[in-house]
């Protein structure tokens, strides 16, 4: 009678394991799908912001160029180890020190980046909307591109070191 419990048993967990290889091999093709389609919306976005001669002088567009820049590198690190884990068993923090290293500062450098970046948007459109000519708030550093330029890189430089 055990025998065949046992039997029943492993041949459920053999199973649970073809099962759980094909979850994660669909899970890895649904990454590069992320990837591929986030790099293009992303990219789209990117040229959009910087190409658009209208678009270029407003202080929101640029921290959302800086934003989709820093969210191209965060599809791939969070999503290219889910791909190549699955389908080609291995991934880039396994081959070096120093590649897990820098895909653990790459992670998460650049959604911290992201995150930050669209906070500055946010207080960059609250005071401008709260300005009015004369006031405390319109004499914030803020509302300009090159203010957005410079608060862009000052985040990154300050997350850089912190990291």
């Amino acid at each position: 009678m055990s025998l065949n419990n046992q039997t029943v048993s492993n041949s459920s967990v053999q199973g649970d394991s073809g099962f759980k290889i094909i979850f994660y091999q669909a899970v890895g093709y649904i990454s590069l799908l992320n990837i591929i389609f986030g790099v293009i919306g992303n990219t789209i976005c990117f040229t959009v912001f910087v190409f658009t001669r209208e678009l270029r002088n407003m202080s929101f567009v640029v921290y959302l160029t800086y934003c989709s820049f820093s969210n191209i590198l965060s599809l791939f690190e969070w999503n290219f180890k889910h791909y190549l884990k699955p389908i080609h068993g291995f991934t880039l923090e396994n081959l070096s020190i120093t590649g897990c290293r820098l895909v653990s500062f790459l992670q998460y450098f650049s959604l911290q980046c992201s995150s930050y970046f669209l906070s500055w948007m946010c207080i960059d459109r609250f005071v401008s909307v709260i300005a009015m000519p004369g006031s405390f708030a319109s004499r914030l550093p803020f509302s300009t591109a090159k203010s957005a330029h410079f608060w862009s890189i000052f985040t990154i430089l300050i997350i850089f070191g912190l990291n």
